[in-house]
């Protein structure tokens, strides 16, 4: 008692102490359970977008060339032969496996595409001990593609099976070439953003973000499935320029990647704290830093000394 009113105790954030017991055994784990000390180091997948015309076939094909040590080329999977074209005219000899052309005794894409990867799993070390990385150009051919063969072969007149047929295509397809454990680039045609004009309370206008911009696949269960299944997506950006200025190439165009969503467009992924936003359009560099683990930046500056 303190002046008449009881004494009251003073808070504790303290467990209250308990008797002494014997620590408990150490038990087995159970069957499977390892402790992980690093992080699993397998093959990236980069999903790259970009509008027509931009450029994605020559940045992302040319500047793999001496990918990860001198003399080593991407090996490129072409659904359409224009983007091996473009890098012919820009200087430089890709290395091509042309769906179309694959000698084979096949005749449609999808059975074509298929000995191709059959190929190279059976010549999977030769691969690796020529070619850094592997193309794909582009997924959103691919896609349509094979659409269209479901469609022109398939004797189901419900158009949403022609849709389930390409997808299950076409997830095998990204499947099996990344179980070829290189690291993987997929080009891709890029969607704008869908945006609405709506009037607020005051009768102003303001516009709305429907849906953000993103991979132009067919088939929204498609498009969910490869953003998902992509390590990082990029956005490859083309602003015009002038012929001779400060990073702009030799046709007067500056271009960059974006690492981050940007313009209302999805973007971004697992390598976010080893890229740079936005990024240089030389997908060596990004490649070596997420092997590595180099952070970007870090390469940028030896590689300036």
């Amino acid at each position: 008692m303190t002046n008449g009113q009881p004494q009251q105790q003073a808070q504790t954030y303290a467990p209250a102490q308990q008797p002494m017991q014997q620590a408990a055994p150490m038990q087995q784990s159970l069957p499977g359970v390892v402790v992980r000390t690093s992080a699993t180091n397998r093959a990236p997948m980069l999903l790259v977008e970009a509008f027509e015309k931009t450029g994605k076939s020559t940045v992302c094909i040319k500047t793999l060339a001496d990918y990860p040590t001198p003399g080593k080329h991407p090996l490129v999977i072409a659904w359409d032969d224009s983007g091996p074209d473009s890098c012919i005219r820009a200087g430089y000899t890709p290395h091509v496996l042309s769906v179309k052309n694959f000698p084979c005794q096949f005749t449609k894409p999808l059975d074509k595409s298929r000995a191709i990867l059959q190929m190279l799993k059976a010549n999977k070390q030769r691969l690796h001990d020529m070619h850094g990385a592997i193309v794909v150009d582009c997924l959103s051919t691919m896609s349509n593609i094979l659409l269209e063969e479901a469609r022109k072969y398939s004797d189901n007149a419900d158009g949403r099976s022609h849709y389930r047929d390409m997808m299950t295509w076409g997830v095998e397809f990204v499947n099996r070439v990344i179980e070829l454990e290189m690291p993987n680039v997929w080009l891709t045609w890029l969607s704008e953003p869908e945006i609405t004009e709506e009037r607020d309370a005051a009768g102003k206008k303001r516009k709305k973000i429907t849906q953000q911009g993103g991979v132009e696949l067919p088939g929204k269960k498609f498009r969910k499935w490869v953003a998902g299944k992509a390590d990082h997506i990029l956005i490859l950006e083309r602003e015009p320029s002038m012929v001779g200025a400060p990073g702009a190439d030799a046709d007067g165009f500056k271009r960059q990647f974006h690492t981050q969503p940007w313009d209302n467009i999805n973007a971004g992924g697992r390598y976010s704290h080893l890229l740079t936003e936005p990024a240089i359009p030389h997908m060596g560099y990004i490649l070596y830093a997420i092997s590595s683990g180099t952070p970007l930046a870090q390469l940028l500056q030896g590689a300036a000394r």
